[in-house]
């Protein structure tokens, strides 16, 4: 499996790579056993998947993960709105404001959200969008964070990824997960026509989780952690042409 990261820092940026090759390499071991666990086989995919060194972070950043993937669905599946937010009432980071540059306009977009845990307890989060807008096509970056300017930075850096990913494309890809870049980077208007009218704030629900759990790693002495929210279909499902990362 393969991992990648980006930040200022040089360390960070290869902490995040490594992690995620961890992270995926478990979820291929775990996928792969004789009687993999019922949430594998229900959602075949890293969604809601973290690993890190530290347990509390670590289920912190699953459940960001579980929340993030939950908005996707309810933004396109079930055509909940989320507000548009003008750039110039954004604070970006130097880093961030690079990242503009390589498109030719970018659309900002951004929602509350409210997250019920297993024990009852809500928490609330930030879930931060960006649209690229390069050629013919559009590249979507998404962070569910509490800090703004690193749910902005997050979110764009994942715009530019696909952005460069889709540059790299010789042709149209076999995966369903590259395939969806290539076609919305193809085509923008397959995107737009399932984002629903963002100019008002729709009232969204509560998400809640339904799965969550914590392992220990026994070669890295690392954690593997995966929340689940309720009610959403995973990214995993509805095809090449569902405009869901």
């Amino acid at each position: 499996p393969l991992g990648s990261g980006l930040n200022r820092s040089r360390d960070v940026a290869r902490t995040i790579a490594v992690s995620e090759m961890i992270e995926r390499r478990l979820f291929d071991r775990l996928c792969n056993s004789s009687e993999p666990q019922k949430d594998l086989v229900d959602f075949p995919s890293t969604c809601g998947l973290a690993f890190g060194f530290d347990s509390p972070l670590t289920i912190e950043r699953s459940k960001k993960e579980a929340l993030e993937r939950w908005a996707w669905s309810k933004w396109i599946d079930e055509k909940i709105g989320i507000p548009v937010i003008e750039p110039d009432k954004i604070e970006l980071s130097t880093l961030a404001q690079k990242l503009i540059g390589e498109f030719s306009s970018i659309t900002f977009l951004k929602k509350n959200l409210r997250l019920r845990g297993l024990d009852g307890h809500v928490d609330t989060y930030d879930l931060f969008l960006c649209l690229g807008i390069f050629g013919n096509g559009v590249f979507p970056g998404s962070r569910v964070a509490t800090s703004k300017q690193e749910g902005w930075e997050h979110a764009l850096v994942e715009s530019w990824r696909h952005l460069i990913e889709f540059k790299n494309m010789k042709q149209k890809p076999v995966d369903m997960v590259n395939a969806r870049i290539w076609n919305f980077g193809s085509d923008r208007s397959l995107a737009f026509s399932q984002i629903p009218e963002s100019e008002k704030d729709f009232d969204w629900p509560t998400a809640s989780l339904s799965i969550q759990w914590l392992k220990v790693e026994p070669i890295t002495n690392g954690y593997l952690a995966r929340s689940l929210c309720k009610g959403y279909l995973g990214w995993h499902d509805g095809g090449e042409s569902r405009f869901v990362y």
